[in-house]
């Protein structure tokens, strides 16, 4: 899902409003879901989208000397590229024993090796869906912890979604409604707000 309307071509060349990124790559994914239903709503409110599959940007383990012999994977390019047309970031990320996952770690390696501040313009909003009673949450304490290290601009609020699972056609079901507008309308608070 790219775009309001746009060709696939037309939306990857224009500026964006939002890119939106799960941090899951299985199939029957519940944050993948959840980053549908994000960007779903998004078109919905009028926004230029770019619905990021990481399936498409597989980079090696980030490793020094991979990156002094080879260079940067074109993926982490093009991805990097990608990210630099968008004003904000939504991701979605599962909770890894406590913590979010090597697949997101490593792709922002790669991306800060193509440009350290490849990251630092977007507004960042983080969310989780899990089945468990928590939605996720701890893994997005540290995933805050981390992005605000790295100085990046990260909402205040962040959007938990416990006892998710995935009706029949695949999106995302919950007992209580998600009120993902009050959820994107938090927006990160820069020093420039003050």
């Amino acid at each position: 899902m790219s775009g309001t309307g746009a060709s696939d071509d037309e939306a990857v060349d224009r500026p964006i409003d939002t890119a939106v990124i799960s941090a899951s790559t299985r199939d029957a994914s519940l944050n993948g879901a959840l980053a549908r239903a994000i960007a779903g709503r998004l078109v919905d409110r009028g926004e230029r989208v770019d619905l990021i599959d990481l399936t498409e940007f597989e980079m090696p383990m980030y490793h020094g000397d991979l990156e002094a012999r080879e260079g940067n994977p074109p993926t982490a390019v093009e991805l990097a590229d990608r990210l630099t047309k968008a004003r904000r970031l939504v991701v979605t990320s599962p909770e890894y024993n406590g913590s979010y996952p090597a697949l997101l770690k490593n792709t922002v390696d790669w991306l800060t090796r193509v440009d350290r501040a490849v990251l630092r313009h977007l507004d960042v909003h983080l969310a989780a869906a899990s089945p468990g009673r928590l939605g996720g949450s701890r893994g997005l304490v540290h995933l805050r912890a981390w992005l605000e290290s790295m100085r990046l601009t990260v909402a205040d609020e962040t959007l938990s979604v416990p006892g998710a699972t995935l009706d029949a056609d695949g999106n995302i079901a919950t007992a209580d409604p998600i009120d993902i507008d009050a959820f994107l309308d938090d927006g990160p608070r820069r020093a420039s707000d003050a």
